[in-house]
This record gives C-alpha cells, structure tokens and sequence, in this order.
C-alpha cells in the first residue's frame, strides 16, 4: 500500500513537472509581443533619435523639403518640447520619414490595437486602418520643393500630399501595446489629444505650416486623416499634432 501511494505520488510531481516546463514565459510572451511592430508597410515620423528598433524587418528613410510662404511666413513648432527630426525654418522645413518593410514572417507582428490615432501609408492600410489625406498648397513663387529616399505615399511636386491610415474604433485613454524600447512618433487622430501607449510617456507636439497666402488657396484635407486645425479661422496656416513617445523606464 505505501509503495503503491509512493509511486502514485512520483508520477504526480512528474506530471505536474511536464507541465510546468512545457508552459511559456509569460515575461517572455509578453516582452516579444510588446518588441514587435504590427505587419504591414506603413510610415512614421522619425525622431532626433532615429526610426524605432527592428527585428525582422528594416526601417528605409526619406526627406521631404517643404517650400511654405515666402511672404511674412510664419512657420513654428512646439519649440519647448520638440523631439522630431525635422528641420523648420519661417518660410521652409525638411521633415523625414521612417518607412517599414515588409517583415520577414507577416504575421508576428500581428494587427494595430484599437485606439485613435495615425500613420503615414506606404501600400495599403493595414487591417483595421482607414484611408485619408492632408494637401499641402506651397509656395507658388520660386518653388524650391524637393524629395529624397523613401517617402509615405503622397503626391510631391510644387505641393504637398500626404496619404494616412487612422485607427478610430478605440479609446485614447486605453493605453495600447508597441514596442517602447525607443522613442517613436504617432499623429493624433480626431483632436489634439495623444493615444496612450502601455509603458511610455507622451508628449503633444505640434508643427505649424504657413501655406500659401492667396486667394486661392487649395490646402485640403479628407477621409480619415490625423487631426488638423487652422491657427487663426479661415487663414492660410495649418497645425497638426505629433505624439511623441518614450519609455517610462
């Protein structure tokens, strides 16, 4: 009998031994999903510090030299806390991109999480992404815009359109899950208010661009795109809200 309740007492630590070894790491479940960027092509605004870490995919850059109005110009941006890597003089402005491929194995990186904000498109949206555009009108005298490297998908001549993919079915205040192991860029989506992310601190950032001044003025915006305001009603100058992120830790 205490051979038998021995032996019964042996598999049972050996079972429960399997068990154990089998399960996952839960740090380690959570630390690799939280270190992936969600699959599909797309773009960001890159930071002083660079594009965000990768693991199997790369970041590819590109610039966009804007040429704004000449005429009592009036570009600025939120120079106490400014964090992108984006040149803005009063009548001009480089800004650059962070452009990912496509990951070696599409579905690690899995979907973006609900919540309301936006990103640059490159291809199409990815799932769950909606589709909309800002218009830039630029310069009309002497336009000195240029590009180089990769860009999000746009039209870029004498004026500037840029293609987004938003996120809205979620709620700002919910914090969502990305990578945080280096600081990275969203743009706000619907008001000036930043998505929260798990693990970062966020900074509200904004750039205003002083477009063209006459008449005619063709700035545009449609679908769904990242939030954007008039400085003044009616004026020829737009402003739109960068979100940066960094790590609490």
């Amino acid at each position: 009998m205490e051979l038998c309740l021995f032996q019964l007492l042996t598999n049972s630590v050996i079972i429960l031994l399997v068990i154990i070894v089998s399960l996952p790491d839960a740090s380690k479940v959570a630390t690799s999903i939280s270190n992936l960027w969600p699959s599909g092509t797309y773009g960001l605004p890159r930071s002083m510090l660079g594009c965000p870490q990768s693991h199997d995919f790369e970041w590819k850059t590109g610039w966009r030299y804007q040429d704004t109005e000449d005429s009592y110009p009036n570009n600025r941006y939120s120079n106490i806390s400014f964090h992108m890597d984006t040149m803005i003089w009063k009548n001009n402005l480089n800004k650059t991109f962070c452009i990912k491929g496509k990951n070696i194995s599409e579905e690690k990186g899995g979907a973006w999480p609900k919540g309301q904000f936006c990103i640059y498109k490159k291809g199409d949206c990815p799932k769950q992404l909606s589709e909309g555009f800002i218009y830039w009108d630029d310069e009309d005298s002497n336009n000195r815009n240029s590009i180089e490297g990769t860009l999000p998908d746009g039209i870029y001549n004498h004026d500037t359109k840029i293609f987004f993919c938003c996120r809205t079915d979620g709620n700002k205040s919910d914090p969502i899950i990305l990578p945080v192991n280096k600081p990275f860029y969203l743009l706000a989506y619907g008001s000036s208010e930043c998505q929260q992310v798990k693990g970062a601190l966020v900074t509200e950032e904004f750039i205003q661009y002083d477009t063209e001044d006459d008449s005619s003025n063709k700035d545009a915006w449609g679908g769904t795109h990242p939030n954007v305001s008039h400085e003044v009603p009616g004026s020829s100058t737009l402003v739109i809200t960068y979100c940066y992120y960094d790590s609490k830790s």
